[in-house]
């Protein structure tokens, strides 16, 4: 498992950078990314130093510096969650209800400094196990599993297709009209001269319970959990997702 954010800690300095603010870093500042590189730390447990990683092939990453480890609570020390755990987190109204506050969570988590009371991409499950004492007495320990994830503006690919996943970023929203619904243009918000990264359709009865009218376009972080799907047109790939459900998607307007 890799990361696409790092938390920067120098002293009483804390920020969080993003996989794509320490490449900008990393070509055209050395001298920052010198200063700053030996202190990027896990953005989940804050535990062991992170290191930058710039790749050819596929994007860059943050991976664990060697002989250093994570906490217990952190998604990297999980074993994945199963795709049957994954659709019961979408599972009935409690479930949804649920997902909108990890959802919440989650930007929280990876835009800010300040941490979530309970990690968003963890899930945690009981189960019983029966004690060695001569009583046998049961009792119920938490098992945590990892709920796959993905930086939307660190780019999309093949892995990310056909499977549930929380889905985020920082970007430039644009709502346009699409058949029976709305479709939501996702767009880098800092690199407009790029494709758009992918769609997102909301059928009207979804499109009535969220913010958003049709031709709006605005910068916003973004949260979503769905299965993406992809599409090949004229040598060209386009990411498209369908929100079945208002609750699975949670943003939050900014300025810039």
């Amino acid at each position: 498992m890799v990361f696409e954010e790092a938390l920067y800690i120098n002293g009483s300095q804390r920020k969080m950078l993003s996989i794509e603010d320490v490449t900008q870093l990393a070509t055209n500042s050395l001298d920052l990314y010198n200063e700053i590189k030996n202190n990027l730390f896990c953005p989940e447990c804050e535990k062991p130093h992170l290191t930058y990683n710039s790749c050819t092939t596929k994007s860059n990453y943050f991976s664990t510096r060697n002989l250093e480890s994570h906490a217990d609570t952190c998604s990297f020390k999980c074993k994945r969650a199963t795709n049957h755990q994954l659709e019961l987190l979408e599972n009935d109204e409690k479930s949804l209800d649920r997902l909108q506050n990890r959802l919440k969570a989650v930007i929280l988590s990876c835009f800010s400094e300040k941490k979530a009371a309970r990690n968003p991409f963890v899930i945690e499950n009981k189960i019983s196990k029966v004690s060695t004492n001569t009583e046998n007495q049961s009792e119920r320990t938490a098992v945590k599993y990892a709920i796959p994830k993905k930086r939307i503006t660190n780019g999309l690919s093949q892995a990310d297709v056909d499977q549930l996943k929380i889905f985020y970023g920082k970007v430039r929203v644009r709502c346009k009209k699409h058949r029976n619904g709305h479709k939501l243009y996702i767009f880098n918000p800092t690199q407009r001269q790029l494709p758009m990264i992918c769609s997102i359709y909301l059928s009207e009865k979804v499109y009535e319970h969220i913010n958003i009218k049709d031709n709006d376009c605005f910068n916003c972080l973004i949260s979503f959990y769905v299965k993406m799907e992809i599409n090949k047109q004229d040598d060209k790939i386009y990411y498209n997702c369908i929100l079945t459900d208002s609750r699975k998607m949670f943003f939050w307007k900014i300025d810039r």
